[in-house]
């Protein structure tokens, strides 16, 4: 079975990616409602291995951080409720890092299969889940979003 990062190793990554400080702390897990884009990870060998759910917010900060869009603009997507498509490709390429966000027994590999972006419903992982970890985590300069990560197998 895999594992979850714990919120320091999801920081790093995420730092790594954005080239900016990021903090990530242990959080309570949001009501699935909030948390509706989001991207399915699999195993090296095709079977499905779990999923990373975010908020609204952590998409827009993430996405524009990636590319160094001003804050400003992930700010005016967040009140317009929607990502536009430079932020949905930008985050569907922070979903395909957070593959590290899994430490997977085995050979290790662990690839994004799909990204889910509404009105595409994001699965619950449910009681199928065998591991949880949610984080609240600020890029600084951009602001703070949640993140809920799943292990099903």
């Amino acid at each position: 079975m895999a594992k979850i990062a714990s919120a320091q190793e999801f920081a790093k990554a995420l730092s790594m990616l954005l080239r900016r400080d990021v903090k990530a702390k242990p959080a309570s897990p949001l009501p699935p409602a909030r948390l509706k884009i989001g991207g399915i990870y699999k195993y090296g060998d095709g079977r499905v291995l779990g999923s990373v759910t975010v908020d609204l917010n952590f998409a827009a900060r993430s996405g524009a951080a990636l590319s160094m869009i001003p804050a400003d603009v992930a700010a005016e997507q967040i009140r317009a409720g929607e990502l536009d498509e430079v932020l949905r490709e930008n985050f569907a390429e922070v979903l395909n890092v957070l593959s590290r966000a899994f430490v997977a027994e085995g050979d290790g590999r662990v690839a994004l299969q799909t990204s889910v972006f509404p009105p595409q419903p994001m699965p619950e992982p449910g009681s199928a889940a065998q591991a949880r970890a949610s984080f609240d985590v600020d890029i600084s300069g951009y602001g703070s979003g949640s993140v809920s990560l799943h292990v099903l197998g």
